[in-house]
């Protein structure tokens, strides 16, 4: 119960970071230059979560060379965040189950693929709401905490969306508007 406790909270925190960095690099929002500082917590969080949750190294880790090839580090902030979660990884290496990485790995990279392709309209209506979202991971962390019955596994990935998704839903978007105001008054000059 301890250990579902943790990765709720891990997972909460890690949604939320992650969510205010990409608001500051996707859409605008103004962190006043704090994004790197949220990256680099969010990095460190994924250490923590792999040193003190072990089980969920294969995931994380999975999830994490998914968005690399994908090319969904397209920032210095997130470089930052994602860089520190590797280097602590290179300093104590965790236990790699293969089986479950490519399981993560798979399952992530077609979320973002797929959720691409809806952004591209692709997909459209219900069906491009749904691929948005990227449910293949969920799928996949729900199968496999079935499959180990372990639920760590599937809470840590629900949490972690939900947080995201609260925390776009609850970010009021002042800081959008007003760096787009600004940019537009400087190309007007």
């Amino acid at each position: 119960m301890e250990k579902l406790l943790i990765a709720s909270i891990d997972a909460f925190l890690l949604g939320f970071l992650t969510k205010l960095v990409d608001l500051e690099v996707d859409e605008g929002l103004d962190l006043r230059g704090f994004s790197y500082v949220l990256a680099l917590l969010y990095g460190l969080d994924i250490i923590h979560v792999m040193r003190s949750l072990t089980e969920l190294s294969s995931m994380i880790l999975g999830v994490l060379t998914a968005v690399i090839i994908s090319g969904k580090i397209d920032s210095l902030s997130h470089g930052i965040g994602v860089g520190t979660a590797l280097a602590g990884t290179f300093l104590s290496v965790p236990k790699i189950d293969r089986e479950a990485f490519f399981l993560f790995l798979s399952a992530a990279l077609l979320d973002e693929i797929i959720s691409d392709l809806a952004d591209r309209g692709k997909f459209s209506g219900k069906m491009g709401k749904l691929l948005r979202i990227r449910p293949l991971l969920e799928l996949a962390t729900l199968s496999y905490s079935i499959y180990v019955r372990s639920a760590i596994f599937w809470i840590f990935i629900f949490v972690y969306d939900l947080s995201y998704q609260l925390t776009s839903a609850l970010i009021p978007r002042q800081g959008v508007q007003d760096v787009q105001n600004r940019s537009s008054g400087e190309a007007n000059n």
